[in-house]
C-alpha cells in the first residue's frame, strides 16, 4: 500500500498533466523548499494543486499570495481545486477539478477565447486561443 503522501503527489502530477502536458511537476513541492515552491510550472503557468477526498478544502490567502510572489512575469498563476469524491445531499459525484485564476488573468487569457468561440460557426468550438500552456 502506498503511503498517503506519495499518493497525494502522484494525484497532483496526474491533475497537472490533465491541465497541460507542458506543466512539469516540481519535486518536494509540498515542503516549499527552494526547488519546489509550487506544485508545477511551465513557461506560461505556475500551478498549485489542492486535493481533498472530502467535501471541503481549507484555503489560506497566503497560498494565493505565494503563487503571485513565485511566478515570473510570463506566468499565469493557477490554483487548482481537486475534489476526489465530492458528495452533496447524500449523492456522490464524479471527481471535480476546478481551475481558479485572478480576474485580470481571466480577462487577458480566457475571456477572449470564450468570446471568440461564441462567434464561430463551429458550434462554440475554440480554434484559436490565448490560453497559456
Amino acid at each position: 500500500m502506498k503511503n498517503k503522501i506519495n499518493a497525494r503527489y502522484e494525484r497532483e502530477r496526474e491533475v497537472m498533466k490533465r491541465i497541460s502536458e507542458k506543466i512539469v511537476p516540481r519535486p518536494f513541492s509540498g515542503a516549499r523548499w527552494e526547488t519546489g515552491k509550487e506544485d508545477g510550472a511551465s513557461e506560461r503557468i505556475l500551478c498549485q494543486v489542492k486535493t481533498t477526498g472530502t467535501n471541503a478544502l481549507v484555503l489560506a490567502f497566503s497560498t494565493i499570495w505565494d503563487l503571485l510572489i513565485h511566478k515570473n512575469d510570463n506566468q499565469v498563476p493557477l490554483l487548482v481545486l481537486d475534489f476526489v469524491h465530492p458528495r452533496t445531499n447524500g449523492a456522490e459525484f464524479p471527481e471535480q477539478i476546478w481551475v481558479c485564476m485572478r480576474l485580470s488573468d481571466f480577462k487577458a487569457c480566457a475571456l477572449p477565447s470564450i468570446e471568440k468561440s461564441e462567434n464561430t460557426e463551429t458550434g462554440g468550438e475554440v480554434r484559436e486561443t490565448n490560453w497559456p500552456t
